[in-house]
C-alpha cells in the first residue's frame, strides 16, 4: 500500500531536506541561539539581549549558516502563546 502524498507526509518530506536547524531559547531580557547541521553539529551558539539589532544580527547569522537553503526555527519559552 502506498502513503497518501497528505499533507504531514509533505512536510516530513520538506523537513528532511533542511540542512540546518535553529532553536532559540525566548526569555525576557535575553535569548539564546543554537543551530545544528543535519548531523546534529553545532554550527552557532549565541546569547542575546531582546533588543531588535542584535537579534536581526542573530538572524543575518543564522541565514548565513543556511548557505541560501531555508531553515525550520523552533521557538521555546516557559510562557504560553496566546492569541490576541
Amino acid at each position: 500500500m502506498r502513503p497518501s502524498a497528505g499533507p504531514q507526509n509533505n512536510q516530513l518530506a520538506e523537513a528532511a531536506m533542511f540542512r540546518i536547524w535553529a532553536g532559540v531559547d525566548i526569555g525576557k531580557e535575553h535569548h539564546h541561539c543554537v543551530a545544528l547541521d543535519a548531523r546534529g553539529e553545532q554550527l552557532l551558539s549565541r546569547r542575546v539581549g531582546n533588543d531588535e539589532p542584535e537579534l536581526l544580527e542573530l538572524i543575518r547569522e543564522v541565514l548565513a549558516c543556511a548557505d541560501g537553503t531555508g531553515l525550520p526555527w523552533a521557538p521555546a519559552s516557559r510562557r504560553r502563546w496566546r492569541a490576541r
